[in-house]
């Protein structure tokens, strides 16, 4: 039977850092939670995998192809294969990240 989790409960904020959970880990691609204290991120980088950054918790800019966007709560955005991205906290963020395998079917 499948377990029932708060999703704010899952991961907690540390200082000056970046948490990160895997909560699914499938030949067909993963779901990760980070957590976000302010000002940390991820520096640029590009996926051989179809990406999606769902922001859970606060406000963050999001950089992709050289193009910068406020993301909030609630909001998502689809990445393509191959494409730069990067991820800068504003204040504390809790961000999903689904990769999806698109090679397999």
């Amino acid at each position: 039977m499948s377990e029932i989790e708060n999703l704010f409960e899952t991961l907690d904020y540390k200082t000056d850092s970046i948490s990160s959970k895997t909560l699914i880990e499938k030949a067909g691609g993963s779901l990760t939670l980070y957590a976000f204290d302010k000002a940390q991120g991820l520096g640029e980088h590009t996926s051989p995998h179809i990406t999606i950054v769902q922001l859970v918790e606060g406000k963050a800019e999001i950089r992709i192809d050289g193009q910068n966007s406020l993301i909030k709560d609630g909001d998502f955005v689809t990445i393509p294969i191959d494409v730069p991205y990067s991820l800068q906290a504003i204040h504390q963020v809790k961000v999903l990240v689904y990769r999806v395998n698109s090679s397999v079917s």
